[in-house]
């Protein structure tokens, strides 16, 4: 743990808009005992860290991008067997080799864009298995999709939108027991559909930001599990309340970074 914290990079001072912020989701009975957040600007650099990461034990369990800064949260207690990271420019290329990925057994359950590259965490073991995806260039067609895909037995996981594109990944065989996909056009409808899920015991599994809005995963696990989320513009307030919440026995399951 001492030897990851030494790892991660030091917060460059940058501008961002005033309406820009960090965005965590934190829960507990995840099954995970240890934690740590990586944060550097270069993805070179986050990808080492990544890989020493996994000689002490971790795995990649959230990974996202914001300006000037790459971040990946790495949890201990995942049962997740084998792990590797790939990334590419070209969408083309980034999606044969999913797909080629997909084909050695592994399982995609994380899918990033920042800076012009697209990177993805695959994965033996773990909680996700018969995983796919979808690639689409409007958000009418992702939430179609997404229906259709969920008519099928699949569960979508995982979003990301950049460059004209949507990447949707689902599992078909997952932890929870139900799921829901929402679309909210600003933060204060994202604010007002959680406190509503919550009342009828759903919890976040992500919320992802693009094309001026936001898509949010509900799940519902057989146990609800207790959960807050946190939001800040300035990151270093942000990672102290995320060690606020792991000193109260919470976890970081989901990182997000949008506008109001």
């Amino acid at each position: 743990m001492r030897r990851l914290s030494m790892l991660t990079a030091l917060l460059l001072p940058v501008l961002l808009s005033a309406d820009f912020f960090y965005a965590g989701v934190m829960q507990q009975s995840t099954g995970y005992s240890e934690q740590v957040l990586l944060s550097h600007t270069k993805l070179a650099r986050l990808e080492q860290s990544i890989k020493e990461g996994w000689q002490e034990g971790y795995a990649v369990t959230n990974l996202s991008h914001a300006p000037h800064k790459w971040n990946a949260v790495l949890s201990k207690g995942t049962s997740v067997r084998e792990q590797i990271t790939m990334r590419r420019r070209l969408m083309d290329d980034f999606v044969r080799d999913l797909n080629r990925y997909l084909k050695m057994g592994f399982a995609l359950v994380e899918v990033e864009n920042g800076v012009g590259e697209w990177m993805a965490v695959l994965q033996k073991g773990g909680s996700f298995s018969k995983t796919t995806f979808i690639q689409t260039r409007s958000r009418q067609k992702m939430a179609e999709a997404i229906a259709a895909k969920m008519k099928q037995s699949f569960s979508p996981i995982d979003i990301e939108e950049a460059e004209g594109y949507q990447i949707v990944l689902f599992a078909k065989r997952t932890p929870f027991k139900e799921v829901r996909y929402v679309q909210a056009d600003n933060w204060n409808k994202v604010q007002k559909t959680v406190a509503k899920v919550w009342n009828e015991k759903w919890n976040i599994l992500e919320m992802e930001y693009g094309d001026n809005a936001w898509n949010l995963i509900f799940v519902r696990y057989t146990i609800p599990r207790t959960e807050s989320y946190i939001r800040n513009k300035d990151f270093r307030k942000f990672r102290n309340s995320v060690r606020d919440g792991w000193q109260r026995g919470l976890r970081l399951t989901d990182l997000a970074e949008g506008r109001k």
